[in-house]
Protein backbone atom coordinates (compact mmCIF):
# COMPACT_ATOMS: atom_id res chain seq x y z
CA UNK A 1 0.00 0.00 0.00
CA UNK A 2 3.01 2.30 0.32
CA UNK A 3 3.03 3.08 -3.40
CA UNK A 4 -0.70 3.57 -3.84
CA UNK A 5 -2.23 7.04 -3.89
CA UNK A 6 -4.12 6.54 -0.63
CA UNK A 7 -1.07 4.97 1.02
CA UNK A 8 1.17 7.91 0.22
CA UNK A 9 -1.58 10.39 1.06
CA UNK A 10 -2.22 8.64 4.39
CA UNK A 11 1.44 8.95 5.35
CA UNK A 12 1.31 12.71 4.63
CA UNK A 13 -2.25 13.63 5.67
CA UNK A 14 -4.38 10.87 7.25
CA UNK A 15 -7.53 13.01 7.45
CA UNK A 16 -7.43 13.87 3.75
CA UNK A 17 -6.80 10.21 2.86
CA UNK A 18 -9.85 9.12 4.86
CA UNK A 19 -11.98 11.87 3.31
CA UNK A 20 -10.87 10.86 -0.20
CA UNK A 21 -11.62 7.19 0.48
CA UNK A 22 -15.06 8.09 1.84
CA UNK A 23 -15.82 10.27 -1.18
CA UNK A 24 -14.92 7.54 -3.64
CA UNK A 25 -16.72 4.80 -1.68
CA UNK A 26 -19.87 6.80 -0.85
CA UNK A 27 -22.03 5.54 -3.71
CA UNK A 28 -21.18 1.82 -3.27
CA UNK A 29 -21.74 2.08 0.49
CA UNK A 30 -25.10 3.74 -0.12
CA UNK A 31 -26.03 0.96 -2.58
CA UNK A 32 -25.11 -1.70 -0.01
CA UNK A 33 -27.19 0.11 2.62
CA UNK A 34 -30.20 0.15 0.29
CA UNK A 35 -29.73 -3.56 -0.48
CA UNK A 36 -29.47 -4.46 3.20
CA UNK A 37 -32.56 -2.37 3.93
CA UNK A 38 -34.50 -4.45 1.40
CA UNK A 39 -33.71 -7.71 3.21
CA UNK A 40 -33.56 -6.44 6.80
CA UNK A 41 -35.74 -3.32 6.96
CA UNK A 42 -34.14 -1.11 9.58
CA UNK A 43 -35.21 2.13 7.90
CA UNK A 44 -38.85 2.95 7.43
CA UNK A 45 -38.30 3.50 3.71
CA UNK A 46 -38.58 1.38 0.58
CA UNK A 47 -38.39 2.69 -2.99
CA UNK A 48 -41.66 2.61 -4.90
CA UNK A 49 -42.06 0.14 -7.74
CA UNK A 50 -41.85 2.63 -10.62
CA UNK A 51 -38.53 4.25 -9.61
CA UNK A 52 -35.01 3.75 -10.90
CA UNK A 53 -33.79 2.73 -7.45
CA UNK A 54 -36.38 -0.06 -7.26
CA UNK A 55 -35.50 -1.42 -10.71
CA UNK A 56 -31.79 -1.23 -9.94
CA UNK A 57 -32.23 -2.88 -6.54
CA UNK A 58 -34.21 -5.78 -7.99
CA UNK A 59 -32.02 -6.37 -11.03
CA UNK A 60 -29.79 -9.43 -11.22
CA UNK A 61 -26.77 -7.21 -11.89
CA UNK A 62 -27.07 -5.11 -8.72
CA UNK A 63 -23.94 -6.57 -7.07
CA UNK A 64 -22.00 -6.04 -10.31
CA UNK A 65 -23.10 -2.41 -10.24
CA UNK A 66 -21.83 -2.08 -6.68
CA UNK A 67 -18.51 -3.71 -7.66
CA UNK A 68 -18.15 -1.44 -10.70
CA UNK A 69 -18.84 1.61 -8.53
CA UNK A 70 -16.28 0.45 -5.95
CA UNK A 71 -13.49 0.12 -8.54
CA UNK A 72 -12.27 3.76 -8.31
CA UNK A 73 -11.81 3.42 -4.55
CA UNK A 74 -10.00 0.11 -5.07
CA UNK A 75 -7.81 1.77 -7.70
CA UNK A 76 -6.87 4.51 -5.23
CA UNK A 77 -6.06 1.87 -2.65
CA UNK A 78 -4.24 -0.73 -4.76
CA UNK A 79 -2.88 0.69 -8.02
CA UNK A 80 0.61 2.23 -8.07
CA UNK A 81 0.55 6.00 -8.45
CA UNK A 82 2.04 5.86 -11.95
CA UNK A 83 -0.86 3.68 -13.20
CA UNK A 84 -3.67 5.39 -11.27
CA UNK A 85 -4.68 7.94 -13.90
CA UNK A 86 -4.72 5.33 -16.67
CA UNK A 87 -6.89 3.03 -14.54
CA UNK A 88 -9.36 5.80 -13.72
CA UNK A 89 -9.48 6.93 -17.36
CA UNK A 90 -10.22 3.37 -18.51
CA UNK A 91 -12.91 3.12 -15.83
CA UNK A 92 -14.49 6.38 -17.00
CA UNK A 93 -14.40 5.17 -20.61
CA UNK A 94 -16.00 1.85 -19.63
CA UNK A 95 -18.68 3.71 -17.67
CA UNK A 96 -19.44 5.97 -20.63
CA UNK A 97 -19.68 2.97 -22.97
CA UNK A 98 -22.00 1.13 -20.57
CA UNK A 99 -24.13 4.25 -20.21
CA UNK A 100 -24.40 4.73 -23.98
CA UNK A 101 -25.23 1.06 -24.59
CA UNK A 102 -27.91 1.11 -21.89
CA UNK A 103 -29.16 4.61 -22.61
CA UNK A 104 -32.80 3.68 -22.25
CA UNK A 105 -32.35 1.54 -19.12
CA UNK A 106 -31.20 4.09 -16.56
CA UNK A 107 -31.39 1.56 -13.75
CA UNK A 108 -28.48 -0.43 -15.13
CA UNK A 109 -25.77 2.18 -14.52
CA UNK A 110 -26.03 4.71 -11.70
CA UNK A 111 -24.21 7.92 -12.51
CA UNK A 112 -23.21 9.11 -9.01
CA UNK A 113 -19.78 7.47 -8.85
CA UNK A 114 -19.07 8.31 -12.49
CA UNK A 115 -19.86 11.98 -11.82
CA UNK A 116 -17.71 12.03 -8.67
CA UNK A 117 -14.71 10.59 -10.52
CA UNK A 118 -15.26 12.81 -13.56
CA UNK A 119 -15.49 16.00 -11.53
CA UNK A 120 -12.50 15.24 -9.32
CA UNK A 121 -10.18 13.70 -11.92
CA UNK A 122 -8.25 16.89 -12.71
CA UNK A 123 -7.70 17.72 -9.04
CA UNK A 124 -6.73 14.11 -8.32
CA UNK A 125 -4.25 14.10 -11.21
CA UNK A 126 -2.66 17.36 -10.02
CA UNK A 127 -2.39 16.15 -6.42
CA UNK A 128 -1.02 12.77 -7.55
CA UNK A 129 1.72 14.56 -9.52
CA UNK A 130 2.62 16.61 -6.44
CA UNK A 131 2.85 13.46 -4.31
CA UNK A 132 5.03 11.77 -6.94
CA UNK A 133 7.41 14.75 -7.02
CA UNK A 134 7.82 14.77 -3.23
CA UNK A 135 8.34 11.00 -2.97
Amino acid sequence: MSYSYLGVLYSRNPLRACATALLYSFSPLLDVLVQLNMHMPFLNWQPTANTTMYRMQHSAAFWWIIFFNALPCLFLLCLPQQKLMAGLNYWLLAGAVIFIINLFAWAVFPMATWAIVCLSLFQLHRHNEQLLQHS
